[in-house]
C-alpha cells in the first residue's frame, strides 16, 4: 500500500525495494520483487524515450571513379574495399515535453507486517 506519510501505520514496515521504482503488474511466469533498471534519486527529471545521437563517417567508403575514362556513371565506380567507419556518439537529446517519461508523485511504500 502507499501512504501519504513519513512512516507506516502500525503493523506495517517499509517497502524498501519500491523506493525509487515504479510498480508494475507481475506478468505470467514473472520473477517476483524482480527489478529492472536504475532507482530513480529524489525528484528526478530523466528523460527517456524519442531521442537522437550524432553520427559522423570516417575513412574510405571503398569507392572510387578512374577520373582518366572520363566516364562519371554509376558503373565507372570502382570497389577499392571499404575503409570506412561510422561513429556515433553515446549521449544523445532526448524529445520528451516537460522532460520525464512518466510524470509521477512519490508516496511511502508499506508492506503489511
Amino acid at each position: 500500500m502507499f501512504f501519504n506519510s513519513a512512516t507506516c501505520p502500525s503493523g506495517w514496515s517499509e517497502y524498501t525495494a519500491l523506493q525509487g521504482r515504479y510498480a508494475v503488474g507481475l506478468p505470467s511466469g514473472g520473477t517476483l520483487a524482480g527489478t529492472k533498471g536504475k532507482e530513480l534519486s529524489n525528484l528526478e527529471d530523466r528523460a527517456v524515450g524519442y531521442h537522437s545521437h550524432n553520427a559522423r563517417t570516417t575513412g574510405d567508403f571503398g569507392l572510387s571513379q578512374d577520373v582518366r575514362s572520363g566516364n562519371t556513371t554509376p558503373a565507372a565506380w570502382k570497389n577499392t574495399g571499404n575503409k570506412a567507419g561510422i561513429t556515433v556518439d553515446s549521449a544523445g537529446t532526448a524529445y520528451i515535453e516537460g522532460n520525464t517519461n512518466a510524470p509521477y508523485i512519490q508516496l511511502l511504500a508499506c508492506q503489511k507486517n
